[in-house]
């Protein structure tokens, strides 16, 4: 691959891992305001609408990486981009609906009949279908960890990449069995593993360091 596409994919790279973390941030931040003020509804509009940004976000930088993997290990960027396609159409789905269905009814103070595709309940259609969409990006990450390698400049997002995607598996586990407990490792990692790992791409990315 030539300099010029390298560089371009360098760019590409530093932007959507930037974006990807900085949501992230926010959710953290987002999510701590709403559960101590749960009246505050209005916020899950941004919550969900910053999904529909992080989702495309993930896809391009997973694609990134993929693309500048070691070619004896695209086998493994392949296959998270896979499953990362799958994450994002999947919870891209279920944003949608609350933005575009859930919430203008929340508001309109009718909900009777959508307790079953409301987010806020998690024994919800929604909530389960969510859920599917985490064990994709678990599992997209425990892959695109793989396709790092034996890189020693990569050691900790592999890492971190990889120890989310487990946690996901955890927390589906505990999700089915209804055991909150193996569910808050999920929240653990997703909301300071995952940006962490991301934060770090995007300096390797700025840094034209990234290694595979």
């Amino acid at each position: 691959m030539d300099t010029d596409k390298n560089i371009l994919l360098l760019r590409v790279g530093f932007t959507s891992a930037l974006i990807f973390s900085i949501i992230l941030v926010l959710f953290d931040i987002l999510y701590v305001v709403m559960a101590r003020n749960p009246s505050l509804e209005y916020i899950q509009f941004f919550i969900y609408g910053l999904g529909l940004i992080l989702t495309p976000s993930f896809i391009i930088l997973i694609t990134t990486i993929y693309l500048l993997s070691a070619k004896s290990l695209r086998i493994w960027g392949l296959i998270g981009l896979c499953f990362g396609l799958s994450y994002s159409i999947i919870v891209s789905m279920v944003y949608f609906i609350q933005l575009g269905v859930v919430l203008p009814n929340m508001i309109n103070d009718t909900m009777s009949e959508l307790e079953m595709i409301n987010m806020s309940n998690p024994r919800s259609v929604v909530w389960a279908v969510n859920y599917l969409g985490w064990i994709f990006m678990g599992l997209a990450t425990i892959f695109i960890g793989l396709s790092f390698g034996d890189n020693s400049s990569m050691r900790w997002v592999k890492r971190l990449f990889i120890i989310h995607g487990l946690f996901t598996i955890i927390a589906m586990i505990g999700y089915l069995l209804d055991n909150f407990y193996l569910q808050m490792g999920v929240l653990f990692s997703w909301l300071l593993l995952l940006p962490v790992a991301t934060f770090i791409l995007a300096i390797k990315f700025r840094k034209r360091k990234f290694e595979s």
